[in-house]
This record gives structure tokens, sequence and C-alpha cells, in this order.
């Protein structure tokens, strides 16, 4: 049986239990309102009742069309086709949680809203065939969304293997889904949040925004929005973060240390400008550099150093510059024919010299990643004065670089801050390795929670433009990159 089936059984055989008995009563009691004398009518009905407790065994029966989850029809087959949810109270749940889905920040049209009002209501055998195929497609749909992600293609889901005993009230339903919310305590305080703007709403508008029709409350409507892009952000994440880790959120503009589940440090930081963004991605600082080199890219040496060389050969002295060929042997820059480099052909590379001019500043970071991106000190210390932090080519640069590399040698390293401050005052250059990595992780969220309040951040990447067409299908429906741009 497949993994998600098996879960799905277990989870459903006692809310069927309770379920069953209860159509069985009310097909009971529809029976005792035949006429005695009209026994043909009543043992049509009695043979229309028990087809009703059954699900048709064809594949392509109506009941199954247009479902989200392939998983349905497998379900049924594995409990003989009996229906599930029948008349019972846990039906109803299921229909409410389909009118308030919203409140986790997903979309109640996604979960056959509008078809299942339309026929909840119709006590032919088709349409309670139907609606029992609804409510099980929007419970495994709404259950995967939760836990993976509403844009992510839905998939059978390995995740739904966590035995769970099976629950027989109302609310059961929505403490199983509980249980499939991401733990991440940033999301856990934007669903807070969320609730808690529902909460505060006039009735009229709470009811319109949770059956997604346009609120007079604008502004409410708005950050509603906001919020529910960014537990879509959330629930692409695929587990808990380490208890020491670096966490950086672009739109913030900051870089948060945490050891032990605490944070330790916070700095400000200046990301990548819109034309050139810091990528998202996770990965481990592995050592720390005092006094490094700086290797300019490639893309700013053709792009941005190579015309100014062309036009005074002294650029290259004035910014302490070294040119390297493909061994890494230094050359003498004044006899090289600048004038026929360009970007196809640039058979050299540009160093700039250690020292407090180095766009790197005195300290960087170094950790494995195919966009060549670093965190690091900077020798533009004005740049951290601004608001809005987008201003650099794709690196991270950090105000408190320095207590930074203090810290990792204290806590990561066979070194001490002593050390790394001498080698500070005496300008040399080390490479400094930590005992065991730090994991870091780089992310865009556009609300968040910072330790002691729900803050909003401006979308410097206009990222969340794009994903909000994406969720309220204005536009394509496609993942967001982990990567830049």
């Amino acid at each position: 049986m497949n993994a998600v089936f098996g879960h799905i059984y277990r989870y459903f055989l006692l809310l069927t239990l309770a379920g069953i008995p209860a159509f069985l009563s009310s097909c009971k009691t529809n029976l005792t309102r035949q006429t005695n004398n009209d026994t043909s009518a009543q043992e049509q009905f009695v043979s229309t009742a028990d087809t009703c407790l059954r699900m048709p065994e064809n594949a392509f029966a109506d009941v199954y069309l247009n479902l989200n989850s392939p998983a349905v029809y497998d379900y049924y087959k594995s409990r003989g086709f009996a229906l599930h949810w029948g008349d019972s109270a846990q039906a109803s749940a299921m229909i409410e949680v389909i009118h308030t889905v919203r409140l986790y920040g997903l979309l109640s049209q996604d979960y056959h809203v509008a078809e299942v009002e339309s026929i909840r209501s119709n006590p032919s055998c088709a349409s309670r065939q139907r609606l029992d195929a609804l409510l099980t497609d929007a419970l495994f749909t709404i259950s995967s969304h939760i836990s993976k992600g509403r844009l992510r293609p839905l998939t059978v889901d390995s995740v739904l293997l966590e035995g769970r005993a099976a629950l027989s009230t109302p609310s059961d339903i929505q403490h199983y889904l509980a249980t499939r919310e991401p733990r991440h305590e940033g999301y856990r305080m934007l669903r807070s949040a969320l609730t808690a703007i529902y909460d505060t709403l006039p009735a009229k508008d709470r009811h319109q925004l949770l059956d997604g029709v346009t609120s007079d409350s604008i502004s409410a409507q708005r950050l509603i929005k906001k919020i529910e892009v960014n537990l879509e952000r959330w629930r692409w994440e695929d587990g808990l973060f380490e208890k020491d880790h670096v966490w950086i959120n672009i739109p913030a503009f900051e870089v948060i240390v945490f050891r032990s589940g605490k944070e330790v440090l916070r700095s400000k930081a200046v990301v990548g400008a819109p034309g050139k963004p810091t990528p998202t991605f996770s990965s481990a600082i592995e050592c720390f550099t005092v006094y490094p080199y700086w290797h300019v890219p490639r893309s700013i040496a053709v792009g941005e150093y190579l015309p100014s060389i062309k036009k005074n050969i002294s650029f290259i002295p004035l910014n302490n510059l070294e040119v390297l060929d493909n061994r890494g042997n230094i050359l003498r820059y004044d006899t090289l024919p600048w004038h026929t480099y360009n970007h196809n052909n640039f058979p050299i590379s540009l160093r700039q010299r250690e020292g407090t001019h180095n766009a790197l500043g005195v300290v960087k970071f170094q950790f494995d990643n195919p966009y060549s991106v670093l965190l690091h000190d900077t020798n533009a210390k004005g740049l951290f004065r601004h608001e809005n932090r987008a201003r650099s080519h794709g690196c991270i640069r950090m105000e408190k670089a320095i207590e930074f590399a203090y810290y990792l040698a204290d806590n990561y390293s066979r070194y001490t801050s002593e050390q790394v401050a001498g080698y500070l005052e005496t300008k040399t250059m080390r490479r400094i390795d930590l005992d065991r990595q730090l994991p870091i992780h780089i992310r865009y969220f556009t609300v968040a929670y910072d330790g002691k309040a729900l803050k909003e951040y401006g979308d410097v990447y206009g990222r969340d433009k794009q994903l909000l067409n994406q969720y309220y299908n204005t536009g394509p429906i496609v993942t967001e990159k982990k990567l830049g741009g």
C-alpha cells in the first residue's frame, strides 16, 4: 500500500466509525417515511441506501473527476470503496475547515468550496458520493499544502507516514492539521499574527476575507496577503534550523547569530542591489581570514574595471590591484595588451591587496556556495547609515564583522579573540579554520518576527509581487527559486 494511504487509512478508520452510523441512522429515518403498503418503494430505497454507502469502483467515474490528489481513489479502494464521511459531524467539521482555511494562509477555492456548497444539500447518491470524494480530497490537499506549500506540485507525501491516533470529534481535524504545520518559530509567529488580524476585524470584513472576497478593510487585506505569501515561504523549508546558526533575512538588512537557539549577535548588513541580488541558500561557514585578499569577480573585473583601466592604466596601482595569470603568478600590469582584452578575451585575473582599503575590509567569512557569495567587513562603513542597504554586488557586508570574528575564534576554533585582535593590530594575513562549521541560512521574508515584534520589510527585489501573482492565480504557478533574481 502506498505510504500515504497507510497513514490516511489509520487516520480515517475511527472517523469512519463515527460517520457511517450517523449516515445509517439518516437512511433509517428516511426509510420510515415511506408508507407501509408501498413495498416496492421500500425495497428500492433499501437498495439505494446500500449503494449510497459505497463509492464507485470505476476509477473513471464522475465522482473522481477534477480532484487535486491522486491518492483519493486508491484510498477508497483500500477500504473496500466504503464512504468515509457520510452525514457525520466530521463532515460538517471538514466543511468548516474548508470555509476557514484562510486562517492557515491558504485559499478555500483550492478545496472545492463552491461545489461542496452546491451539492451538500442534495440527497442523491451521486451527490453524496461526490461530496465524500471532495471532502477527502480537500483534507489530503490541505494537509499537503500546510506542510510543504501550496505552490509546490502536489505529491504523495512521505511525511504522512507519521503514525497518529485517529480522532473522533469535530475539533480533531483542526488538531490533526496543526500537527502538519511547520514548527519554525517564524512560521508560528506569522500564523498567530494572521489569526489576531482576523479576530480584530468586524464580522462582515472577516467573512469577506475568509471567503476570498475583496473587503472594505484595505489595509488588513494587504497585510493578510503579505503574511500569506511569507507563510508559503516558510513551508518550503525542509526542516528546523540548527540551534547554532547564522540567519540573514535579505529585506531586513541584518545578520543574526544564534547559539543554543538564542540570539547572541545582531548586526546591520548591506546586501546585493536589485540588479545584482543576493541569492538565497544555505551553507556552513568553514573559516575566516584576517586581512584577506579580494579576488575580483570576473564580471566586475571585465564589466567595471577593464573600461577604467583602458582609460587610465594608473587605475591598477591606485586601487591596490595585482594582475595574475591563470597559475596565480603576479604579472607586470604595464606590459599587458589591455586594448585587446574584452568579455570574450580576458586571460588574466585581478586581485586587490590586503588592507583597510580592501573592498572586503579586514575580515571575510567563507562558506561553500555556487554564487561566490561572501560575508565580510567593508571599507565603506558609511553604507550602514542608509535605511535601504541593498547596495552591493551580491555579497553581504557586515557592520560587526570584527566582533563576529572574535566570537567564531572563541567558540568555534583553536584560536582566541585575543589572537585575532593581534593579527588585526599587526595587519597580518591569517586564515582561521573552524573546528566545527557554523550553518548559515540566507532567506527572503518581507514579514517576520524579529524576536520582539512582527515587522514588515520592503520588497527590495520585487519577489513579493511575483509570488502574490502566482499565489492568487494572476500569473503562472512556478515556485520562487532559491537563488538570486
